[in-house]
């Protein structure tokens, strides 16, 4: 969900495809998938997937995690996990920067996934 959200947030179409697809292949909703484009506020979130998400936002939009939402994190998972959260949310932000930029598009099989699932 974290990757899927760094997709959407930076309107990469490649990374946002590719993890829709692998999304639905473990075992992911198209509900769910939908329910990341709406943030950690939408309903139905349970409280570790909504501190992931959150942690998404706060490290893209203001580089830096909040202090309560680093207590949240380290409340639910342990210091390592965190660590590899924000390892894995920078990367995957900068690897979304590189294919946006780069123009890289989706396969077909991709694309024909978004476009019967509606999550394009």
């Amino acid at each position: 969900m974290a990757i899927l959200s760094i997709g959407w947030k930076h309107r990469s179409s490649y990374e946002w495809g590719q993890h829709v697809d692998i999304g639905l292949r473990i075992g992911l909703t198209t509900a769910d998938i939908y329910r990341v484009t709406q943030g950690a506020n939408a309903d139905g979130w349970d409280e570790s997937d909504a501190l992931v998400l959150t942690a998404v936002d706060e490290l893209i939009d203001d580089r830096h995690l909040s202090a309560s939402t680093w207590d949240a994190l380290s409340g639910n998972f342990n210091q390592k996990l965190v660590i590899e959260l924000m390892f894995l949310i920078t990367t995957y932000s900068g690897l979304a920067s590189i294919l946006n930029t780069v123009g890289v598009q989706l396969e077909p099989e991709i694309q024909e996934i978004l476009s019967t699932t509606a999550l394009s």
